[in-house]
């Protein structure tokens, strides 16, 4: 398993480093933190939207992945367009 899984890993590896440190500890880590709960909890309630868990569980990962490799870098891209996400999905819900 662990050889099939070093393509992946060697990917991951090349997106991720050490970047923007700062934001992956306290107090900014909750920045990065929030979110996830949030898309987390919003998780169930969307079950009955085909593909909806999908989007918010990618969201989670790659703010996951930020925080696991300390890279506020992609912790801080990934939060704008979950942002971004979460601000499109409200407007379509309520002008919809």
């Amino acid at each position: 398993i662990a050889e099939r899984l070093q393509p992946a890993a060697r990917v991951i590896d090349r997106i991720t480093g050490r970047r923007m440190t700062f934001l992956t500890r306290r107090p900014f880590n909750f920045l990065l933190v929030a979110p996830c709960i949030a898309l987390a909890l919003a998780m169930p309630p969307l079950e009955f939207v085909p593909m909806s868990s999908t989007i918010l569980a990618s969201g989670v990962f790659v703010l996951a992945l930020s925080l696991t490799a300390q890279d506020g870098l992609l912790g801080f891209v990934s939060l704008v367009v979950t942002t971004a996400a979460i601000v499109l999905a409200v407007t379509l819900i309520f002008l919809g």
